[in-house]
């Protein structure tokens, strides 16, 4: 099996590497993906599983830019998306995994006076365009479902800004419909549809806007402790 994972930085990455690092082989540099190699993008053996694993960088230009790239010169039975997440909802509690299966460009449109024009109200984005999957950023991926199954799924916004005025969020929350919101997951999503390429967003609540509760080195234990579990199962 071919796994391509993705963090958005080394500090989320830093637990899963050293995990990976005491693994069967580790390679610091993936020569046969790019000519100009970088700390920044590694190489396992984990298993029967061959594993890259690559810092995307924080924004949702990052994630789609540095993905597509290597979605050109390689494919892979499952890409996995890794990070953290704030929620609206307050079901969730910090450390909690979700799996995104719709995700939205929240803050991608035009305000007009006192009013904002979302992506699809401004023309932007139409539901009938590729890769919008039945009207939407909807991932339909079922590879190894069964060690998937157990997550939560979540729909998402993907924004630029994260605010926290109450009326903001309300007003999200309502026009959304939305359990968490990331700063990039939508660039993997995008990318993913577009290619054709089977993955999975997860994430772990860091943030729980409601109780305005964040931690966020819970968060990324807990993710780290779970997807070292899914990953044994899959291998």
């Amino acid at each position: 099996m071919k796994l391509l994972i993705l963090f958005s930085n080394l500090h989320e990455a830093k637990l899963l590497l050293d995990w990976l690092k005491k693994g069967e082989a580790f390679d610091s540099e993936i020569k046969y993906l790019f000519q100009q190699t970088s700390e920044l993008h590694y190489s396992f053996r984990q298993a029967d599983i061959d594993i890259d694993l690559v810092i995307t960088g924080n924004t949702m230009m990052d994630v789609a830019f540095q993905l597509g790239r290597i979605l050109t010169v390689k494919k892979y039975h499952l890409v996995l998306q890794l990070g953290l997440c704030s929620t609206y909802d307050e079901s969730l509690q910090v450390g909690d995994l979700v799996s995104v299966i719709n995700d939205k460009p929240g803050d991608v449109g035009i305000f007009k006076e006192n009013y904002f024009s979302n992506a699809y109200e401004s023309n932007i984005y139409k539901i009938e365009d590729y890769p919008h999957n039945r009207s939407g950023f909807i991932n339909l991926t079922t590879a190894y479902f069964n060690v998937f199954l157990e997550v939560k799924k979540v729909a998402s916004i993907t924004v630029n800004a994260q605010n926290v005025c109450s009326d903001s969020l309300t007003s999200r929350k309502k026009d959304f419909n939305i359990h968490v919101e990331t700063s990039n997951g939508l660039g993997c999503a995008y990318a993913c549809l577009y290619q054709k390429q089977p993955f999975y967003q997860l994430r772990t609540v860091c943030f729980v806007i409601p109780a305005n509760q964040r931690e966020n080195e819970k968060a990324i234990t807990s993710l780290t402790e779970k997807v070292i579990d899914l990953i044994i199962k899959i291998s």
